[in-house]
């Protein structure tokens, strides 16, 4: 199956990175000189994805208004603007109506530079409902909230991260079955992490997809930061002699000069 729609959870009040959200919602707050959503619409459009909905509360109308004056073409951009005291589960129930059979479930201030086709392709294998992308965690970058077998199933959920053995961390980019929501009910205070993603663990309808690729995020000061490093314009050149990038010399030889680099 392909899947050509992403779904933005962009509802948050943001307190955690206050008071840069006092007057701006967390997605919106300037990385590398344009607002954070930007690097999740370029990474979607590079990836041929033909539509977008950002599900918006907190100061929603800055979403409409960031749209509207959106310039690229051959994407479609959608906000459907709900009460801020909707929980995120709440978010993606009331907007079934606009959702396609299978869609991207992306969480709004994170991002990831990983290839989604590789993701979809997973998931496209899997008899899951659900997939999300698990970063492995280990360099102690964020506080792990999941397990996973050596199936890729998820078997654990840790909504509150207090169990210290976990190794994978939820960094949204989930591929999703429609199907899936078919049976909950709707309450404004329904949220995906605590009363969604678990049940479905336990019903063993969760797979995962496993990374590396350190992500960023804007959840808080420092991690708003260190966004600001991992996104900026800079451009880097890796080269290696010893038979990464190019062709590995034989014994006892080394590259000394350009001329020698066979590439593989």
């Amino acid at each position: 199956m392909s899947i050509s729609q992403a779904l933005i959870l962009a509802g948050g009040f943001g307190k955690r990175l206050g008071p840069v959200t006092t007057n701006l919602p967390k997605p919106l707050v300037n990385v590398a000189g344009q607002p954070f959503i930007f690097h999740l619409f370029k990474q979607l459009k590079n990836e041929n994805f033909t539509e977008i909905i950002i599900l918006a509360g907190y100061k929603s109308n800055l979403f409409v208004d960031l749209i509207k004056n959106y310039k690229e073409t051959g994407i479609k951009i959608k906000v459907i603007e709900q009460p801020s005291n909707f929980g995120t589960g709440a978010r993606i129930v009331h907007a079934l109506p606009h959702l396609n059979d299978n869609f991207l479930l992306l969480y709004g201030d994170n991002y990831c530079g990983i290839g989604i086709k590789k993701l979809i392709e997973a998931f496209n294998k899997k008899s899951k409902m659900l997939q999300l992308l698990a970063y492995e965690d280990l360099i102690n970058f964020s506080r792990p909230n999941l397990d996973i077998d050596k199936n890729s199933d998820v078997t654990s959920y840790d909504t509150g991260r207090k169990n210290k053995n976990l190794k994978y961390v939820d960094i949204g980019y989930m591929c999703v079955s429609k199907n899936i929501f078919k049976n909950i009910s709707f309450s404004e205070n329904l949220s995906l992490s605590r009363d969604i993603l678990p049940n479905l663990v336990k019903s063993k309808k969760i797979c995962a997809y496993k990374t590396y690729n350190l992500y960023c995020s804007v959840g808080n000061m420092q991690r708003l930061l260190q966004a600001r490093s991992m996104l900026d314009n800079r451009k880097f050149i890796f080269l290696d002699r010893d038979g990464v990038l190019n062709k590995r010399p034989t014994k006892g030889r080394y590259i000394t000069k350009i001329d020698d680099i066979e590439w593989q």
